[in-house]
């Protein structure tokens, strides 16, 4: 591998690394430590499934097998740990948890992360 080749596959694998922590991460933030942002309040209610302990339950848990998909997926990108020829079923699986807990528990800013997780899916496939 030339050195182009170990940066492009470094940076990829940490796009989707931090890809997949975005999530969880705001699962975990109270929406009152962040003033002004909505975060926290899409954890709160679905508009298909309502509120309720349930609910709160399928967002983490979600979260969480959307990002060590993810994960997963950037360490296979990076040749870590993980065979390379699992990265496409990996990352196809990450995005579309990831696309399915977007659109349940969707705000409208929550768009950048259909466009991110498309562009994926897109060029995954």
């Amino acid at each position: 591998m030339n050195e182009m080749s170990v940066i492009f596959r470094i940076l990829i694998g940490d796009f989707l690394i931090l890809h997949g922590l975005v999530l969880p991460i705001m699962a975990l933030v109270p929406s009152d430590k962040v003033e002004g942002a909505p975060v926290g309040s899409f954890w709160a209610e679905s508009w298909l499934f309502g509120t309720g302990m349930g609910v709160k339950f399928a967002i983490y848990g979600l979260s969480a097998v959307s990002a060590v998909l993810f994960i997963l997926s950037g360490m296979s990108f990076m040749g870590l740990l993980v065979p390379y020829r699992a990265f496409n079923t990996l990352l196809l699986a990450g995005a579309s948890v990831s696309l399915v807990l977007i659109t349940v528990f969707w705000l409208p800013w929550f768009i950048i992360g259909i466009a991110l997780n498309l562009l994926i899916l897109i060029v995954a496939v």
